[in-house]
């Protein structure tokens, strides 16, 4: 069997061709929907149904994209839902996978950083909010805000805010390399998501591997992959009041070594019990797809 884990032009005649052979295809949907401002469009939403017709089974990385491909007329195939995450069991400590939490965060989180500093992390876009975000954080820097805001990731910035920066904002405007993306990681206190028009995002199981908690905003799939008061918190998309008033109560928690730790703990467990439940679900999707596969041959 093979698995398509990314979008390509040419993936619905490939899965065409493989199912002509008999070789039983799993196909991965990150975006069912086009991002606002995207410009392929609509075009996305017949490539999706090319797909959906030539595939064997369909992973999608949300719960609400599962129910929605249920009700498809054309959804009649196997349909498998996934939290979106990377595996860093390479650039964290291995035990990361293990049923306890990480030697890292059994001892406590990893040490802050002299002031409260938040993450964005990714290509600076409109559909992300990063005006939302900028707003935001001019609100709780005027009420007496403490900490820094890291905006690490390419993008033209100026198209998105005109103004000059906020107090204490860092601009990393280039590609982020992965031994600069894992230093940024462990010196976040949060990471923050406040999308306007999201999917999903891997970032924030990213950040639990850090045992680090998340701001996100109710877009997409996001809410999720957050559980309230334990791993982060929830905003509104758009709402940079809200946004504001959320990143002052976080940092407010995170000044305690207590809520840190708790977080840290929360967060690490949430990873490790993802992963092995991704491993497992996926292990025993393969298999019954061989098995088809075999079963047809004989």
């Amino acid at each position: 069997m093979i698995h398509f884990t990314g979008p390509h032009l040419w993936n619905p005649l490939l899965l065409r061709r493989l199912r002509q052979l008999g070789i039983p295809t799993l196909h991965t949907l990150h975006d069912l929907d086009p991002h606002p401002g995207s410009p392929y469009g609509s075009l996305l939403h017949l490539w999706n149904r090319a797909v959906l017709h030539t595939a064997t089974a369909i992973l999608v990385h949300g719960k609400r994209y599962q129910e929605r491909l249920s009700r498809y007329p054309v959804t009649h195939l196997p349909l498998l839902h996934l939290f979106l995450g990377y595996d860093l069991s390479s650039e964290l400590d291995a035990s990361i996978h293990s049923p306890t939490p990480p030697r890292a965060l059994r001892s406590g989180p990893l040490p802050p950083s002299p002031s409260p500093v938040v993450l964005f992390f990714g290509r600076l876009e409109k559909y992300k909010g990063v005006s939302v975000l900028l707003q935001a954080w001019e609100r709780y820097k005027a009420g007496g805000g403490v900490g820094r805001l890291i905006l690490a990731g390419k993008g033209e910035l100026h198209s998105l805010w005109s103004g000059a920066l906020p107090p204490e904002v860092e601009l990393r405007q280039h590609r982020i390399e992965d031994a600069e993306a894992l230093a940024l990681f462990r010196e976040a206190s949060l990471l923050v998501l406040p999308y306007i028009g999201a999917t999903q995002s891997a970032l924030i199981p990213a950040a639990y591997a850090f045992g680090k908690p998340v701001i996100a905003s109710r877009s997409g799939a996001l809410p999720e992959y957050v559980e309230e008061g334990r791993t982060g918190w929830l905003v509104p998309p758009g709402d940079a009041g809200a946004l504001a008033a959320a990143l002052a109560e976080a940092l407010q928690s995170l000044e305690s070594p207590e809520r840190q730790c708790d977080f840290a703990l929360n967060c690490g467990r949430w990873y490790t019990t993802q992963r092995e439940a991704e491993e497992a679900a996926l292990s025993q999707l393969y298999t019954s797809l061989r098995g088809q596969h075999e079963y047809r041959r004989s």
